[in-house]
């Protein structure tokens, strides 16, 4: 069976055809402020040279791709999500941003964060460190990780409720490393997040990524602190807001950081960190920093003071190590009391001058170090960093006074 298409056009709309095809209807209209019948639409306004070199959010620079675990666009209870810009104002009047909310994590981990893919990665002479535009409406500190090269810093956010600029800087840690293959970015990383249950003091927004020479000429809280030490986990001094890094510890809970759980003895401060050593794990489990300034070892700092609280007595052990992650290797002591706070010393003043403790980057904690019939946990304290002829500690390789003055 055959089917026969009528080609005819109905009189009605042969007659409407002509006035159609003068209007413009079937070959598009201008896009100026004076439609011309007939022409075709206009190409898009072109990209203004070095607007996408930012890392910006703007739709005409993306696509812009977030990844966690399983493709999500996050991981632990983190999640970035590219929206409008909730508050154009101050230091950004940009159309889109990142929004980060940090969601209660199934697994009990306090890292949640989300990973931005960079498959060109960084070129390193035009600048070993990074601004970014945050707002947030509490204080709270960011990890800022470059992936593949395995480097982190962190930086505060006041709680300004308006856009502030962070400065992160990874000068003489970043050109000549592995390629950068994504920015990993962590809101309050020693906290559990809860923005089902609190949205306001879990939902952040950045903005913004500029690479720039240094942190040097302003532009917001830098990598870490100016001076080496004391670390000593405060809300206002250093190490809280510290990037630490856990390893060999089975699952490896992560370094908390905690109020005092016992504010007694040699230390009464109000916050402390608290790493628990797993049975399952390896004696020499850790945790390591990369977030002290850059420094040399030398009289005026090679005797490094620790507090402690265990329940078991065992090795304390301390490193460092530098951007190759050379080291000269740890120093070993054990606490002499449990369940109550000690002060112990290392001396490194053994390896001053050895090219590893030159432009030491990281400092190595081994809180545990022994075979474990159970997991221990461990709570430590105000690390310090003294000179040679300073004197004081508790138990460790000691310092040899000129000499010693007895009283009766």
């Amino acid at each position: 069976m055959f089917f026969s298409v009528d080609k005819r056009v109905p009189r009605a709309l042969t007659s409407l055809l002509p006035a159609l095809v003068l209007t413009g209807c079937f070959y598009g209209e201008g896009s100026g402020p004076t439609p011309l019948a007939g022409t075709p639409a206009p190409p898009p306004d072109p990209i203004p040279e070095g607007f996408c070199d930012v890392i910006n959010f703007e739709d005409v620079c993306g696509p812009f791709d977030f990844v966690g675990g399983g493709n999500e666009p996050g991981f632990e209870g983190g999640v970035s999500l590219i929206i409008d810009n909730p508050d154009m104002s101050g230091l950004n009047a940009t159309e889109k941003v990142v929004q980060m909310q940090k969601f209660r994590a199934e697994s009990g981990k306090t890292f949640g964060g989300s990973t931005l893919q960079l498959p060109q990665g960084f070129d390193f002479s035009e600048g070993e460190a990074f601004t970014m535009l945050v707002w947030a409406s509490r204080d709270v500190p960011i990890n800022f990780k470059l992936e593949g090269l395995g480097q982190e810093r962190v930086a505060n956010q006041s709680g300004s409720s308006s856009w502030e600029e962070l400065c992160f800087d990874f000068t003489g840690t970043a050109a000549g490393g592995a390629p950068v293959t994504g920015i990993t970015f962590i809101f309050d990383v020693n906290e559990l997040g809860d923005a089902a249950v609190n949205p306001d003091d879990w939902t952040f927004y950045y903005d913004e990524i500029t690479q720039v020479e240094s942190c040097g000429d302003g532009g917001g809280p830098g990598p870490g602190p100016a001076t080496l030490g004391p670390v000593d986990f405060e809300v206002d001094g250093q190490g809280e807001a510290f990037a630490w890094t856990v390893f060999e510890n089975d699952d490896n809970p992560p370094l908390l950081v905690i109020d005092n759980p016992d504010a007694s003895g040699a230390n009464t401060s109000a916050r402390v960190a608290q790493f628990t050593a797993r049975q399952a794990g390896q004696p020499f489990a850790g945790f390591v920093t990369q977030d002290l300034p850059t420094f040399t070892l030398d009289a005026s700092n090679a005797i490094v003071r620790i507090k402690v609280w265990k329940s078991v007595i065992s090795n304390v052990g301390i490193k460092f190590e530098d951007a190759a992650t050379g080291s000269t290797g740890e120093i070993l002591v054990p606490n002499t009391v449990v369940d109550q706070w000690e002060e112990l010393e290392f001396d490194f003043s053994g390896v001053i001058g050895d090219p590893n403790n030159t432009d030491i980057t990281g400092l190595v904690i081994f809180p545990d170090f022994d075979a474990r019939a159970a997991d221990n946990v461990v709570y430590l304290d105000d690390i310090t960093f003294n000179a040679v002829d300073s004197g004081g500690g508790g138990p460790g390789a000691g310092i040899t006074p000129d000499f010693v003055l007895f009283g009766t």
